[in-house]
């Protein structure tokens, strides 16, 4: 059966990971936007010390991950298969055309448009 993964720019990590692992697939499809492109990996033992003069902490990531294309995740993000973006005027209205999309997608004829 065909499955539909949606992305965007808010999804890291784990999910960049998992998402470009399932595009390897045959049935998957990726929808939505390129991925955030950050958090691949653990971080380096007491990374949590380390604070900048502003008060802002952050962390080393010591892994690096590619996607299957050899590009870095870390940055780069995960790109869709079809890309679709949900606009603030979209968001608004209450639509999420990437969701709509993907439902269209797997069942054509179910969103009225």
């Amino acid at each position: 059966n065909p499955v539909v993964v949606l992305i965007n720019g808010l999804t890291f990590s784990a999910g960049e990971l998992c998402t470009e692992m399932l595009k390897q697939l045959p049935q998957v499809t990726a929808i939505g936007d390129t991925t955030g492109g950050g958090g691949i990996g653990g971080t380096i033992p007491d990374t949590s010390r380390l604070v900048l003069p502003s008060g802002k902490r952050f962390e080393i990531n010591y892994l690096e991950i590619r996607r299957y294309d050899g590009e870095p995740i870390e940055w780069n993000g995960v790109p869709p298969d079809i890309r679709v973006v949900n606009t603030a005027a979209d968001i608004a209205a209450g639509r999420d055309l990437q969701l709509e999309f993907a439902i269209e997608l797997l069942v054509p004829g179910r969103v009225n448009k």
